[in-house]
């Protein structure tokens, strides 16, 4: 709030209506929903086009406390040069739930293995060039 007159959302559902959230957001800003991603690397795609298009130089990037690594990983490969403050969010949980440590475990060891992965897809694709 009061940090940008837009917002840009990657990777909408097809059936997601902004609506939805309307309440939770500033009426005055311009809301663009991006429903091209599929995952990560088509959210920093996707991401990528609209800052061009907007010619935007800086950015807030707002996405859950175990995702944000990867996440400017790989926008930062495709738009070095911009600049990237990250707004990581933490996910709630329900203390109730059963397992949730598990889970959390299983979440945050799938992110780094992913994270692994597309640090050695773009550790290869600097030094093949």
């Amino acid at each position: 709030k009061g940090v940008s007159d837009k917002l840009f959302i990657s990777g909408v559902n097809p059936n997601f209506e902004i609506k939805d959230i309307k309440e939770e957001l500033d009426p005055n800003k311009k809301i663009i929903l991006g429903r091209e991603a599929l995952n990560t690397s088509g959210n920093a795609i996707e991401v990528s086009k609209w800052i061009k298009e907007e010619k935007i130089t800086n950015i807030g990037l707002v996405t859950s406390s175990y995702h944000m690594p990867r996440s400017l990983l790989e926008i930062n490969y495709i738009l070095p040069q911009l600049e990237v403050i990250s707004h990581p969010v933490l996910p709630k949980r329900n203390k109730s739930d059963f397992g949730s440590k598990q889970l959390g475990f299983i979440i945050l060891a799938e992110e780094y293995f992913k994270f692994l992965i597309a640090r050695i897809k773009y550790f290869k694709l600097v030094f093949s060039k």
